[in-house]
This record gives C-alpha cells, sequence and structure tokens, in this order.
C-alpha cells in the first residue's frame, strides 16, 4: 500500500472564472504530485456530463455520433468538487491503483494538448495561459489550502545544466 497522507492536487476547473466550473455536472484535469516528486495525471468527470458529453459527439458526429466515449486516463466521479478529488486520490493510493489510474504527467504530452472527443476546446484546458498551477498539500489533519504551487518535476536527465 502507497501512503496516502500527503500529496499535492491541482484541479484545473479552480483557474476557471467564476462560475465555469459545476462540480456536479463538468469534467476537469487534475495533477497529483506524491511525496516523492511524481506528478500524474488524469481526467475526472461526472458521471452527469455524460450525457452532454454524448449530445456533443451526436451533433459532431464524433465516435459514431455518441454511441461510445473514450478518454485516457478518466475517472468518473460523482462531483468534481476538492473535496470529492481528494477523496478519489487518497482512496487510489490506499489501493496502490493510482499508477494504474492516471499517467505520468512528465511523460504526457501535457493536458492542454490532450484530445477527447465531444469536448473542445479539450475538456476546458487552456495550457497556453504559461502560469503555474495552484495546488494544495493534503494530508489528513489539515484542510486544503489552494494557495500552494505545484513543484517543477525533479529533472532526472544528467546531461541537462543544474
Amino acid at each position: 500500500m502507497s501512503d496516502s497522507s500527503s500529496f499535492q492536487l491541482w484541479i484545473e476547473a479552480e483557474e476557471w472564472a467564476p462560475g465555469e466550473w459545476d462540480p456536479a455536472d463538468d469534467v476537469t484535469d487534475a495533477i497529483v504530485t506524491l511525496a516523492d516528486g511524481t506528478r500524474w495525471v488524469a481526467s475526472f468527470c461526472t458521471f452527469d456530463h455524460i450525457a452532454q458529453l454524448r449530445a456533443n459527439c451526436a451533433e459532431s458526429g464524433e465516435c459514431l455520433g455518441g454511441k461510445y466515449l473514450w478518454a485516457s486516463d478518466l475517472i468518473l466521479v460523482d462531483d468534481t468538487s476538492r473535496a470529492s478529488l481528494e477523496a478519489v486520490v487518497r482512496d487510489l493510493l490506499d489501493a496502490d491503483e493510482l499508477r494504474s489510474a492516471f499517467s505520468p504527467a512528465d511523460e504526457d504530452a501535457g493536458a492542454g494538448e490532450r484530445e477527447y472527443p465531444g469536448d473542445a476546446p479539450p475538456f476546458g484546458v487552456d495550457s497556453s495561459n504559461g502560469t503555474s498551477p495552484d495546488s494544495s498539500v493534503v494530508d489528513g489533519n489539515e484542510p486544503a489550502s489552494p494557495s500552494r504551487q505545484v513543484p517543477e518535476a525533479p529533472d532526472n536527465d544528467p546531461s541537462s545544466p543544474r
């Protein structure tokens, strides 16, 4: 079992303009930074939002007109609130399944370049603004604070200048 007592969680939807995020019916990317510095990315989508994605595909013709949906690293949840996503991450860590449900963020093309059918831009991701995402360190005893920054991933390339 992995230690789920400490991790950082960045939720892309927390950077959206006020009123754009409906945690009960939305989809958002999230990055988890573990205590060892590894970063993992996944998309969280509410069960209720699936109907909207199907309707978008039906209109666009993607995915056989909404007859199926797919996305890598997709986790379905009842809501996309911080409390819900933190609980899901803790549960995945406790079950030693986070690395199966998420992809390594450093090897990923970047959340803003991920493509998903039925939503444009891809799940509301805007990677062009160049800002550092807010995150919170989560432990079993302290409330989350969205004022902390996601740390840069460690540079493991020995040829990189330090």
